[in-house]
C-alpha cells in the first residue's frame, strides 16, 4: 500500500497586480538581466524572471512584496519618529533649535514615508478592486433574492 504524503502548509500564492490595467491579469514571464558587482572587482550579469501583463505588456508587481514593503517603511518611520522625539525633547532642553531640528526630522520622515509610491498605489488599487468584487457579489445575491420574492 502506497503511503500518501499530505502537506498541510499552504504554499504562498503570488498575486501579481498590473498597475496599468488595475487588475489581476494574466501574465507571462520575461527574462531580465541586471549587472552585479563581483568580489574580484569584475561585473557579472544576474538573470531573473519578471512577470509582464499580457494585455498592456507592462511590468507587474507582486502584491505580497508590496504589502511587506509598505508596512516595513511605516514601521521604520514610526520608530524613527519615536526616537527623534525622545532625543529632541527628553535628552535636550526645549529650545527653538531643538524644535527646529525636530521639525526637520519630521519632514525627513515624511519624505521617507512617500518612497514606496508604486507599492502603495498597487496595494490601494487591489484593496479597492476587492471591495468592488465583494459589492458585485452582494448585488448578485440581492438580485437573486428579490427575484425569488417576486416568484
Amino acid at each position: 500500500m502506497a503511503e500518501e504524503i499530505f502537506n498541510f502548509v499552504e504554499e504562498s500564492k503570488d498575486e501579481h497586480w498590473c498597475l496599468v490595467c488595475n487588475n489581476y491579469t494574466d501574465y507571462r514571464r520575461k527574462w531580465t538581466t541586471v549587472p552585479r558587482a563581483d568580489l574580484d572587482g569584475g561585473v557579472y550579469s544576474d538573470n531573473f524572471e519578471v512577470p509582464h501583463c499580457i494585455h498592456c505588456d507592462s511590468m507587474m508587481l507582486n502584491l505580497n512584496d508590496c504589502k511587506r514593503l509598505v508596512w516595513l517603511i511605516r514601521l521604520s518611520v514610526f520608530i524613527f519618529l519615536t526616537v527623534a522625539t525622545s532625543v529632541c525633547f527628553y535628552l535636550y532642553d526645549p529650545s527653538i533649535k531643538t524644535f527646529g531640528v525636530w521639525i526637520g526630522l519630521v519632514g525627513l520622515s515624511a519624505l521617507v514615508g512617500k518612497l514606496p509610491r508604486k507599492s502603495k498605489q498597487a496595494v490601494k488599487a487591489a484593496h479597492r478592486y476587492a471591495k468592488q468584487q465583494k459589492l458585485h457579489v452582494a448585488q448578485k445575491i440581492l438580485n437573486v433574492e428579490e427575484v425569488n420574492k417576486i416568484i
